[in-house]
């Protein structure tokens, strides 16, 4: 094998060396923009899970007020029909 053909198999192989470092780089840089989305969408949970909590604890006084507004109706109505007869 000649010097010529043992330099190009070296510069070949330092070539390859060379996208396979590209390609960690951008795997890295990939997986850092994961990471932050991971960490954005955590966060979003964490709010949403904040939020569902306040929503179940009102859910209940609004069911009571619900409930006291179906029955001030029905006695409108019943007061009308006196009022009317």
């Amino acid at each position: 094998m000649s010097d010529r053909e043992l330099l190009e198999q070296i510069l070949h192989k330092v070539n390859k060396v060379d996208n396979i470092e590209q390609s960690l780089k951008s795997v890295h840089q990939k997986l850092d923009g994961i990471t932050k989305q991971v960490a954005k969408n955590s966060e979003q949970i964490m709010l949403i899970k904040e939020q569902t909590a306040t929503n179940s604890e009102l859910k209940t006084p609004l069911d009571a007020v619900i409930t006291k507004v179906d029955e001030i109706e029905t006695d409108l109505k019943v007061v009308k029909k006196a009022i009317t007869s």
